[in-house]
C-alpha cells in the first residue's frame, strides 16, 4: 500500500455503495487503505475520505474517517467538510455532520444551519449535535426556529436536549 494506490481506492468510492453491497475484497483494501492512512497521514485524502460514506456504516468502519481525519490539519478538515456538508449525497451529509461535532467553528456555521434544516430526518438529527456545540449566540436561535416547524420526534427529542445543554453552561 502507498499514497498513490489509497488515493486510486477513495477515487473509485465517492461514495462507496451500501452495506449490503460492499464485497469482501472492497472492505479487504479499504482496511489496508485506513491502516496506510493511520500510520501516514494525508491531507489530500481529505476530501476523498469525506466523500466515501455510503448508506448506513461501511459495515462499522466509516468511524475509522474520524480518527484519520484527527491526524490532519484541522483547517484542510474545515474546508472539505464546508463542502461534503453540501453533499447531494445524504450518507455524505450526515456522516459530515458526525464529525464536524469536533470543530467548534463559525466558519461551519452557513453548512450547519443548511443541515439542520435538510430533508432528511437523519440528517437533521446528525446536525443538532454540531449546531449545539457552536457558540450559544448562533446555536440558540437556529434549534429554537427548528423546533417551531420539526415534524419528526427524534428530531424534536434531541433539539429540546440541546437547549437545555446550551442554557445550563
Amino acid at each position: 500500500m502507498n499514497l498513490k494506490i489509497a488515493i486510486s481506492f477513495l477515487s473509485k468510492h465517492q461514495p462507496f455503495p451500501d452495506d449490503d453491497d460492499l464485497d469482501q475484497q472492497t472492505l479487504d483494501d479499504w482496511l489496508s487503505v485506513r491502516t496506510y492512512l493511520k500510520q501516514n497521514p494525508s491531507e489530500e485524502c481529505v476530501p476523498l475520505l469525506l466523500n466515501c460514506f455510503g448508506r448506513m456504516d461501511g459495515c462499522g468502519s466509516y468511524c475509522d474517517v474520524e480518527l484519520l481525519l484527527s491526524k490532519c490539519n484541522p483547517t484542510i478538515v474545515i474546508d472539505s467538510l464546508k463542502t461534503s456538508l453540501r453533499s447531494p449525497n445524504e450518507a455524505v451529509r450526515f456522516w459530515s455532520c458526525e464529525i464536524a461535532s469536533n470543530y467548534k467553528t463559525s466558519r461551519l456555521y452557513p453548512e450547519l444551519e443548511e443541515c439542520l434544516q435538510d430533508q432528511d430526518e437523519g440528517v437533521r438529527l446528525a446536525a443538532v449535535t454540531p449546531v449545539s456545540q457552536q457558540e450559544p449566540k448562533f446555536a440558540l436561535p437556529l434549534l429554537n426556529a427548528r423546533l417551531l416547524t420539526e415534524k419528526h420526534p427524534l428530531v424534536i427529542d434531541a433539539i429540546q436536549a440541546a437547549i437545555r445543554d446550551i442554557e445550563r453552561r
